[in-house]
């Protein structure tokens, strides 16, 4: 059992170096299948449970990484051009979907862009949380290190541009959004993974 899981590790540590490295050409499921050497069923299932996402997100999340730097320098025409993309529309779906900003906002730091945020208590601890009207920004646990001041100061320097807006009880609303949804996402996840049997954890 070792030696295979060993093996699947091996296949998928070779996957996502050739996905990295061939992020431009974006690589579909069945090429990155084929490098595996694996059917496409099997490879995706493997992946996403070695990875934690699947082979899709994980080439969005190249592409939203390499995007960062171009967009410094390049406009967003450019930037989509160079990662590989045949229009504008797919970044600006990806950062939409996955940042919850447009690649404008994110070029121009936030320029035009209201940014809410505040604090609240979370199944972990207390929680700092950002967001736009499309979504959460940014979430971290506020501990000695990280305080509410540290937090609202590292918010204003990676989006200087935007205007902001502190609300606890709107950031508790979010937290409870956020939270109710992860732990949907899991009981699904359970559920699947044994056959439709429903388990209640208390």
């Amino acid at each position: 059992m070792h030696e295979e899981q060993n093996h699947l590790y091996q296949r998928m540590a070779k996957v996502i170096n050739h996905l990295v490295d061939n992020a431009k050409q974006q690589p579909t499921l069945s090429d990155l299948a084929t490098v595996a050497n694996l059917s496409s069923a099997h490879f995706q299932r493997t992946f996403q449970e070695w990875a934690g996402l699947s082979p899709k997100q994980f080439l969005l999340a190249v592409n939203r990484h390499h995007s960062r730097s171009l967009l410094h320098d390049c406009s967003v025409a450019e930037t989509s051009a160079t990662i590989g993309y045949s229009s504008e529309s797919r970044l600006y779906d990806n950062y939409i979907r996955f940042e919850a900003v447009t690649p404008g906002e994110f070029k121009s730091a936030g320029h035009g862009l209201t940014i809410n945020y505040g604090v609240s208590l979370s199944p972990f601890g207390e929680a700092f949380i950002a967001w736009t009207n499309r979504g959460t920004i940014k979430l971290a646990f506020l501990h000695d290190q990280l305080n509410f001041n540290a937090a609202v100061e590292e918010l204003a320097c990676e989006w200087p541009n935007a205007h902001y807006v502190h609300s606890d009880i709107e950031a508790e609303q979010q937290c409870a959004r956020i939270f109710t949804s992860l732990a949907e996402r899991r009981s699904a996840e359970i559920n699947r993974k044994n056959g439709g049997l429903k388990i209640w954890v208390k």
